[in-house]
């Protein structure tokens, strides 16, 4: 039954995520080159692929079945009032740690009608520092761990933007965090969405900038 409570915990914290951006995005400003945040990534980690893309990142993790995060999201646009415009393709799930957890990775993207690049995504980083009012919206308590920045990622210089926040809720009388770390890429006519939902460091690890660090896409 905890097992269950947590999952849907996570689907609640990445659907609220989400479903806020399609509201934010328009607008853009002027940019400087973006600063290099590239981390070392361990020996021992595996390849992935998850069409279109290829990272390498920790062993072990699984497919897993994302069908429930599309009503979790419906669920959001009608108490937020805002269209959902966000294909959710894939999801990984991790092994289960000592404490007993499971941590996710979830892809998405947004179709958008021109061709995206970062300093496009300027425009909404304010707006992602200042989601706790929406969040609470949902009756979901949150701390901001890391604010909305755009870095370049890899030998191939990807850029992004990246965000973090903890979120707890109460289902059935437990109390869950999680801790969202999410990154924007722009990729031609679609900007790309990573979450990765950790419910086992309690803190901003530094897993998405792994992925994001040996990240490629192929060309659309």
């Amino acid at each position: 039954m905890l097992m269950k409570v947590k999952r849907r915990a996570g689907w609640i914290c990445l659907c609220l995520v989400l479903v806020l951006m399609t509201g934010m995005l328009g607008g853009c400003r002027e940019h400087s080159e973006y600063p290099e945040a590239t981390v070392s990534v361990p020996d021992t980690y595996a390849g992935y692929d998850v069409d279109p893309m290829h990272f390498r990142f920790e062993a072990g993790w699984t497919s897993a079945n994302f069908d429930s995060v599309q009503v979790q999201m419906d669920d959001m646009v009608l108490t937020l009032g805002i269209n959902n415009n966000i294909c959710i393709f894939y999801r990984l799930k991790s092994p289960v740690y000592d404490q007993g957890t499971v941590n996710y990775l979830d892809f998405g993207y947004l179709q958008m009608n021109h061709t995206m690049k970062a300093e496009d995504l300027e425009g909404i980083m304010e707006q992602l520092d200042t989601l706790q009012s929406s969040i609470k919206r949902m009756e979901l308590s949150s701390t901001q761990l890391q604010a909305s920045r755009i870095r370049c990622y890899g030998k191939n210089e990807l850029e992004a933007l990246t965000f973090c926040y903890k979120i707890s809720t109460s289902i059935n009388d437990y109390t869950i965090s999680c801790v969202e770390q999410v990154a924007l890429i722009p990729w031609g006519t679609r900007l790309y969405v990573l979450i990765y939902s950790d419910f086992t460091t309690g803190g901003d690890s530094p897993a998405l900038e792994e992925v994001l660090s040996t990240l490629t896409i192929d060309q659309p």
